[in-house]
């Protein structure tokens, strides 16, 4: 009977060290993804306060700066060539370019 109560407590033994072994492992697995977890928590937190300083600063920017937009209608009114390609007002814009004649270096 006595090697009954041995190969029992032998069981006992095994599967209580077993699950005590595994109770330890876990243990490690948590700590360690605790670790992690504080320590992307951290990186949010700094990323965090760096996004808020630079909306701070973009909203300043943005308050000086100021968009004008300014609509100016013209209407032209000019009769539509008929025989001629160049009204007057072209002409004499075309002639003001025109070098004269007698302003002309020679390089003789």
């Amino acid at each position: 009977m006595s090697s009954r109560i041995a190969a029992v407590l032998a069981v006992v033994l095994v599967f209580g060290g077993w699950s005590v072994r595994g109770w330890y492992e876990d243990s490690k697995d948590l700590a360690a993804a605790d670790a992690v977890d504080r320590a992307v928590k951290a990186y949010r937190q700094t990323e965090q306060r760096i996004a808020e300083t630079l909306e701070s600063r973009l909203a300043e920017v943005q308050t000086h700066e100021r968009i004008i937009e300014k609509w100016r209608t013209q209407i032209v009114d000019r009769p539509v060539y008929q025989l001629e390609c160049i009204d007057d007002d072209g002409l004499r814009i075309i002639n003001g370019e025109l070098p004269e004649a007698g302003t002309a270096e020679s390089t003789d």
